[in-house]
């Protein structure tokens, strides 16, 4: 009795090797090509950083001197620590919009009291109208804006769905709508 059954054939144990090979040989060939890279950019950062510290201070950031910027709330945190640095160091012409009326009259007083120049708008930049009605204002008051600072943020410090609808509105309507409105 033949059998009509084809056994399989095995592949050439060279063949094999050769394929492993080949498959190592492109390992290897990836790791030093990484290598090489990594190693290049290092170099770059190096040259990089070696050319900027023969670079003075001075010509490596903008001169705002004399330019007007707006910073949206500038009442208290960080709005205010940045009101203060470009007013009284930079010499900058700072508009400080807050919806806290209190805390901008205190960045506005401090600032002018040190001798640097600011001017306060009480401004919800959670409304549209609010915000074009500001700006007309600013426009009028100190002229053209050159700097605009989006700086106003709220947090509510409840997880998303523990949070009430209007909280979220409000958190969408500050923190990212806002950024479209002011001009």
């Amino acid at each position: 009795m033949v059998s009509n059954q084809v056994k399989p054939v095995e592949p050439c144990p060279v063949l094999k090797t050769s394929r492993t090979l080949k498959s190592r040989l492109l390992l290897e060939l990836d790791m030093a090509v990484e290598l090489i890279s990594a190693i290049l950019f290092g170099f770059w950062g190096i040259l990089v950083a070696t050319v900027m510290s023969f670079i003075p201070r001075r010509f490596r950031y903008k001169d705002v001197t004399g330019q007007v910027i707006l910073i949206t709330g500038a009442g208290s945190g960080i709005g205010k620590l940045m009101a203060k640095k470009f007013a009284l160091k930079h010499g900058a012409i700072v508009v400080a919009w807050d919806i806290n009326q209190l805390g901008n009259d205190d960045t506005v007083t401090s600032i002018q009291t040190a001798g640097g120049k600011c001017y306060g708008y009480t401004v919800d930049v959670s409304s549209r109208d609010a915000i074009y009605k500001a700006a007309e204002k600013v426009k009028k008051d100190v002229g053209k804006v050159d700097i605009l600072i989006n700086n106003a943020g709220i947090v509510f410090g409840k997880r998303l769905l523990e949070t009430p609808d209007e909280n979220i509105i409000k958190t969408f309507e500050v923190n990212a709508l806002s950024n479209f409105w002011v001009k």
